[in-house]
């Protein structure tokens, strides 16, 4: 049954690394650039909005590019129902480590560090320039950027919960995530010498994009002129959104069903943000002060508690979590509960 339920990839380090930037309550955001801290995660957001919807735009992008990597079909259109590889697969393997080595990102990583443009130049993937081959004693260049075509009719035609947005929804949340602009950590993952590896990067000095939208165009209109599909060039030439590319090829990723998307704003932030990438009981329990800092909650810990117990709630009930429960550990408000696998989530789907 798991085979032919529709998954899509998740990149953990974005998960992981990242705050919501939302409006909450109609109330405008804070001045840019707004920066958030917890725990050693410093993150800086100089333009955009970046919620459940752009995120769920970042699952689409990575699942679409690992489909096009490892399950290609005719005319760009990825079949989402096709099985997504993980790690050990060795065909990730080894595109993981094609043209990424730990000498290569070195000499990126210093060349561009104090970069005023996040475009990676073309001269570091061998257009019209390449890499001195004593850098590396073997590669002369780094991958070249990747890019997507989209079509937002196949989208829909493939992704149920995409089928409420019309074409110029998805276009605007598309947009919207174009338009993001971070600084922040986001670890290098590929394969090298035998075993994976992740290379600390963070564009501490030049915010950068996730991608570029190169390119939007009308593929089907309706008499009356409305556009009913738009076609999408999008280019992973920034510097996060290269790193972000590479990770989804090297499938540092996790699963989320498509049910996941109909749950509320808040239920997505707090799984995909609290308890998707951690194993083995990692922030279980987890303190009420962690949940506000992560999902920027500013009410106080009373309507917090609120939030909380109804966001776990609506997990439980759409089978991620088992048996959440508020506690008290030294004297703070916590929660425990239960991070269901994979075959209990979509048990009845």
């Amino acid at each position: 049954m798991s085979e032919h339920i529709l998954k899509l990839a998740t990149e953990r380090n974005l998960n992981k690394n990242t705050f919501p930037v939302k409006s909450i309550k109609g109330k405008s955001l804070p001045e840019y650039p707004i920066y958030y801290e917890w725990n050693g995660i410093q993150f800086v957001c100089a333009a955009g909005i970046f919620a459940e919807k752009e995120r769920m735009i970042m699952d689409i992008l990575c699942t679409d590019i690992i489909h096009q990597t490892y399950n290609p079909s005719v005319q760009y259109r990825s079949d989402f129902l096709k099985m997504i590889p993980t790690q050990n697969d060795n065909r990730v393997k080894n595109f993981s480590s094609k043209f990424m080595t730990h000498k290569l990102l070195k000499y990126f990583i210093e060349g561009t560090q104090f970069s005023e443009s996040c475009i990676i130049p073309g001269g570091y993937y061998g257009d019209g320039g390449s890499i001195p081959i004593k850098v590396d004693g073997i590669n002369t260049r780094i991958k070249r950027p990747s890019t997507l075509i989209l079509n937002d009719g196949h989208l829909r035609r493939q992704l149920p919960f995409l089928k409420k947005y019309s074409s110029k929804q998805i276009w605007e949340m598309i947009v919207r995530t174009a338009e993001c602009k971070f600084k922040m950590k986001l670890p290098v993952r590929f394969f090298e010498k035998g075993k994976y590896h992740n290379y600390p990067y963070v564009n501490a000095h030049c915010v950068s994009n996730l991608f570029t939208l190169a390119g939007v165009n009308a593929s089907s209109t309706a008499k009356n002129g409305n556009i009913l599909e738009r076609d999408y060039e999008i280019r992973f030439d920034t510097f996060l959104g290269y790193f972000f590319i590479q990770n989804s090829i090297s499938c540092y990723t996790d699963l989320l069903p498509g049910h996941f998307y109909e749950m509320s704003s808040y239920a997505q932030l707090f799984y995909r943000l609290l308890i998707l990438p951690y194993y083995n009981g990692t922030k279980i329990p987890i303190s009420l002060e962690e949940i506000k800092a992560r999902l920027v909650l500013k009410s106080e810990n009373f309507m917090c508690r609120k939030v909380v117990g109804r966001i776990l709630d609506e997990l439980e009930l759409n089978r991620f979590i088992s048996d959440p429960k508020e506690i008290k550990k030294e004297g703070a408000h916590c929660y425990q509960y239960t991070k269901n696998k994979w075959m209990a989530i979509i048990e009845g789907i």
